[in-house]
C-alpha cells in the first residue's frame, strides 16, 4: 500500500506541542491541588510510644485530608500518549525520508521501537524498503537496554499503564515522626 505524503515532521511537532500543553495543564492542576491544603500535620503528646521503648513524647502525624484528583492522572496520560505518539510519527518520517513505505495496516505496524532487553534489536517495520543506516544507528543508541529508569523505558511502562487504567497520584511522606530530646534527632518515620 502506498503511503500518503509526509508533511515534513509537522505531526511530530504537533504531538510534542500537545504534550507540552498537557504538561502545563498538569502543573497547574498540581499547584491548585497543593494550594487547597490537602494535608495537615497533627502534633500531640503521647504517654506511651512503642517505638521509643514505651516512653512518653511528642508525635507528629501527617494526614492527607484530600487525595489528589483523578483528573491529574488523566492529564498525565495525555502527556504520555502524545510523547509516545510523537515517537511513532517520527518512525514513520524516518521510513518516508528513506523512500520506503510505512506499514499502516496489518501487524506489525510502523512504530518507534523501544527495546528494554539488550538482546533485542530495534526494528521499524515497513511495507517496503527500510530506514537509513544512520537512522538505525541512532535508534540503537537511544534504546533503554535493561535500564528500567531510562526515559524511554519509563515512557513505555507509563503508556502501557495509561492504556488500561488511569494513572493515580498519591502522597508519599512520613506519617509519623518521633523526636527524642535525649538523642536530639528524628528517631523514626513511616512512609504512607
Amino acid at each position: 500500500m502506498a503511503s500518503q505524503g509526509s508533511n515534513h515532521m509537522a505531526a511530530v511537532r504537533e504531538k510534542l506541542l500537545r504534550a507540552r500543553q498537557h504538561a502545563h495543564e498538569f502543573r497547574i492542576g498540581v499547584a491548585r491541588y497543593m494550594a487547597s491544603n490537602p494535608d495537615r500535620i497533627i502534633r500531640q503528646f503521647e504517654e506511651h510510644i512503642p517505638e521509643k521503648s514505651g516512653r512518653a513524647g511528642l508525635t507528629w502525624r501527617f494526614n492527607v485530608e484530600s487525595p489528589p484528583p483523578v483528573s491529574l492522572g488523566v492529564v498525565a496520560g495525555d502527556v504520555i500518549h502524545n510523547l509516545r505518539s510523537a515517537l511513532d510519527h517520527l518512525a514513520r518520517e524516518l521510513v518516508i525520508a528513506n523512500g520506503a513505505n510505512p506499514r499502516d495496516e496489518g501487524r506489525p505496524r510502523t512504530q518507534f521501537p523501544i527495546v528494554t532487553a539488550s538482546e533485542q534489536q530495534p526494528v521499524i517495520h515497513t511495507e517496503s524498503g527500510d530506514i537509513s543506516s544512520a537512522a538505525q544507528v541512532l535508534l540503537e543508541v537511544v534504546q533503554p537496554n535493561n535500564r528500567p529508569d531510562h526515559p524511554l523505558a519509563v515512557l513505555t511502562r507509563l503508556a502501557n499503564i495509561d492504556k488500561h487504567r488511569t494513572i493515580l497520584f498519591t502522597h508519599r511522606v512520613p506519617s509519623e515522626w518521633f523526636l527524642s530530646r535525649r538523642e536530639g534527632a528524628l528517631v523514626r518515620g513511616n512512609a504512607t
